[in-house]
């Protein structure tokens, strides 16, 4: 998650795209990847709708710089969850 900065607050949760299309929407030089709702509720995340019906919102995510052990072993395990698409 991105921190704050001059241009844009802290981030506070992830999003993801319900579909690779929308999770690359407005993104350069990404992958995507698929994961499950229940590997994401599994670790203790939330997951909600957002504002956009094409993406969900994850709560929970610990913040680097304030558990930075637990945060890497979240992503960590997001990732180890994830299939890669393209």
């Amino acid at each position: 998650m991105r921190p704050a900065s001059d241009e844009y607050p802290a981030e506070v949760s992830l999003s993801f795209g319900v579909s690779p299309n929308a999770a690359v929407e407005g993104l350069d030089r990404v992958k995507t990847c698929h994961i499950e709702v229940a590997n994401i509720l599994a670790l203790g995340l939330k997951v909600c709708e957002d504002d956009d019906p094409e993406h969900v919102q994850v709560s929970g995510m610990p913040l680097y710089g304030v558990d930075d052990g637990l945060a890497l072993a979240i992503a960590k395990a997001i990732r180890d969850k994830a299939s890669v698409c393209s």
